[in-house]
């Protein structure tokens, strides 16, 4: 206490907690745990047991109609209880297969799960034929190159779900995998003409095995798992054309019509699902994973038409896919672990428009971006590529949250043929593994950047907000850890600076529990385009109310200018402890 004449001065000292600052990481780590992953496997397992009861059951009705234990086999016999007891055998390893998906690394583990369910799809394919094959009258095994003549004939009479199964089987029609076309770096994803696709019959009519249907589902699983690592698509079909119509024409319905694509190998398998564009972009890239990538660049103008021929079902543009591949090949531990990434999203918010989505692992954020900000980006994005080399090599300091992935995806309605075209931009999420209590998005404004969000995981907050919590509860950062957020702010909006671009955003995550402060920049594609200085020129010229301006249209040099300051001025900070 101090007294000054009539004035009484009190001093009290307080505790503060002191944060660090962390920017995007070099190295990308991977999540030890994807979210969902258990109810996805939970869901096949059962849709796996059910498939298989429902077979036991078909097996013991065919067996009490059928008076003979020994069926004809094309001059060779075949015991009943051996059909028992291969459906035994697969069933077991089914289960086994479950086992050993758990114990994958969680990255793969979505990869895993597609493939136990397409096997199942394949193997509920191959049993319908087999039970096809035993209904008849006299228990005959029938030859599969006639089997499809067969089927075709009684698929007339019966129909699995009347007029909304054949709706469903129509619109699938075109949903299936062609494969790729390459045109400089651009890579197309479509499905394919049914007419072009082999059958799974004559898939059979060469295995090395004389026995058709009755192949070990093994060599059978082999025989398909190599075509499509070839790029073929064995076409599978919706079958259930005896009475076992449950869980198992379920799963037909559901799985049939998705990309199925092999992943580096047979046990991994990239599908698509509805209304997840990160996994559209997976397939595409586990597609262009086994080809060789154009040398040159993707011009601008061939990219950012909007007039290219859509027949199929998706198609992606995959622009710079070289410079990327490479890009990740220094981030990630290996482009399998990106894709495998992708294969799963969920949307962030699905309030939003447009798309804003992050990983099921939480590692990527896929967004979707103005056409504007789509071809700015491939004007700047030599320059971008340079930085960021520069940046990884040298040991620059940057706080740029890296974009590791632009696309332009179209997708086309199966049964009105309407076409919707989503440019999208992939980075990595900065939140990645941390609890985050408050999130900021600053401009470097105080002027309308007062957001009315609720403190919480999803709300962001603005400019200020943040000045208003440091003026009421301030977060202290070290000298040492300020000056190093201000080298890579200084690095990267000199760098942002060059390319023309402002309307960027830092990014501020407060993780309470391991007292950190995340920082990075996020939102760079927007450049100074002669409207943005039309603006400008306005503002700057005609006295108008600064409540009715954009603060945000600015000069990129005006812009670096202003957030570097408001960054200097509204951190607090104190000197080093040592």
């Amino acid at each position: 206490m101090c007294r000054l004449g009539s004035v009484v001065a009190v001093f009290k000292y307080s505790t503060f907690t002191l944060y660090s600052v962390s920017l995007p990481p070099v190295k990308l780590e991977f999540s030890s745990l994807t979210k969902g992953e258990s109810k996805d496997c939970e869901d096949i397992y059962m849709k796996g047991i059910m498939m298989f009861l429902d077979l036991e059951k078909a097996l013991k009705a065919i067996e009490s109609r059928c008076n003979k234990t020994t069926l004809n086999f094309q001059g060779s016999t075949l015991e009943f209880s051996e059909v028992e007891k291969m459906l035994k055998e697969e069933r077991f390893q089914f289960e086994i297969d479950i086992q050993n998906s758990a114990k994958q690394e969680a990255v793969y583990k979505a990869l895993s799960l597609n493939r136990i369910r397409l096997e199942l799809l394949l193997e509920w394919c191959v049993w319908d034929h087999r039970l096809h094959s035993l209904f008849s009258s006299d228990c005959r095994v029938t030859d599969p190159k006639t089997t499809d003549q067969k089927y075709e004939a009684l698929a007339a009479i019966k129909t699995m779900k009347h007029k909304e199964q054949q709706d469903k089987e129509s619109a699938q029609k075109d949903a299936k995998w062609e494969g790729v076309s390459l045109e400089r770096d651009a890579v197309v994803v479509s499905y394919f003409d049914p007419q072009r696709s082999r059958s799974l019959s004559a898939m059979l009519s060469k295995i090395e095995y004389d026995k058709g249907w009755w192949t070990p589902f093994p060599e059978i699983r082999r025989k398909y798992m190599k075509n499509l690592l070839r790029g073929h698509l064995t076409r599978l079909g919706s079958l259930a054309t005896h009475d076992t119509e449950t869980i198992a024409c379920e799963l037909t319905t559901d799985d049939d019509g998705k990309l199925h694509i092999p992943l580096d190998s047979d046990n991994y398998i990239v599908s698509d699902y509805e209304d997840e564009f990160s996994c559209i972009i997976a397939c595409a890239l586990a597609l262009l994973k086994n080809l060789p990538v154009a040398s040159q660049d993707l011009e601008a103008e061939s990219c950012s038409s909007r007039n290219l021929p859509v027949k199929h079902k998706y198609s992606v543009i995959c622009p710079y896919a070289a410079q990327f591949l490479h890009l990740r090949e220094r981030c990630c531990r290996s482009e399998v672990n990106f894709i495998a990434s992708l294969s799963r999203c969920r949307v962030w918010d699905p309030e939003t428009n447009p798309l804003f989505a992050k990983t099921l692992d939480d590692r990527f954020i896929v967004k979707e971006i103005k056409t504007g900000d789509f071809e700015s980006f491939l004007k700047f994005a030599p320059s971008y590529f340079d930085y960021m080399y520069q940046c990884i090599d040298e040991g620059k300091e940057t706080c740029l949250v890296k974009v590791l992935g632009i696309y332009q995806v179209m997708v086309r309605s199966p049964k009105c043929g309407e076409e919707t075209t989503h440019d999208l931009v992939v980075m990595e999420n900065l939140s990645f593994g941390k609890t985050i209590t408050k999130k900021y998005e600053l401009k470097g404004t105080l002027h309308g950047r007062l957001s009315s969000a609720e403190n919480g995981a999803e709300g962001i907050l603005q400019d200020q907000n943040f000045v208003n919590d440091m003026n009421l509860y301030p977060i202290y950062v070290a000298k040492g850890a300020k000056r190093k957020l201000q080298r890579a702010l200084w690095n990267d909006t000199t760098f942002l600076n060059s390319i023309n671009v402002m309307d960027y955003s830092l990014f501020v995550g407060m993780a309470t529990e391991s007292n950190e402060l995340l920082c990075g920049i996020i939102d760079y594609l927007t450049q100074y385009t002669w409207d943005k200085q039309l603006l400008n020129w306005f503002k700057s010229s005609i006295v108008v109310s600064q409540n009715v301006l954009d603060p945000v249209v600015i000069s990129p040099k005006e812009y670096k200018k202003r957030f570097r300051k408001f960054i200097d001025t509204y951190v607090p900070t104190i000197l080093d402890q040592n």
